[in-house]
């Protein structure tokens, strides 16, 4: 360290991001983002049920979003999603 100023001991520690992530997948690490996706539709009337269902899935460690619509009416980058959708109220 005398490159930078007076002589000090010094003790340093390094990682490479991408070694820790492959010993945390060897360990079977559960990353948040891997969790299953759920997008929750519901019509007018089926509000509490849609909430209920969002709130068991949350409880079981999954991602859940709720939406008063089916696809058709979403935004189109939400139709390619890898989410699981769950209808409730609707046939």
């Amino acid at each position: 360290m005398e490159q930078f100023g007076p002589a000090v001991p010094a003790t340093g520690f390094a990682i490479g991001v991408e070694r820790a992530i492959l010993a945390l997948r060897r360990q079977e690490y559960a990353f948040p983002g891997e969790a299953d996706r759920y997008l929750v539709t519901y019509q007018a009337g089926f509000e509490a049920r849609a909430v209920q269902k969002a709130r068991e899935l949350r409880a079981q460690g999954h991602i859940a979003e709720l939406a008063m619509e089916g696809l058709e009416d979403m935004p189109p980058q939400t139709a390619t999603a890898h989410v699981k959708l769950i209808k409730v109220g609707q046939p």
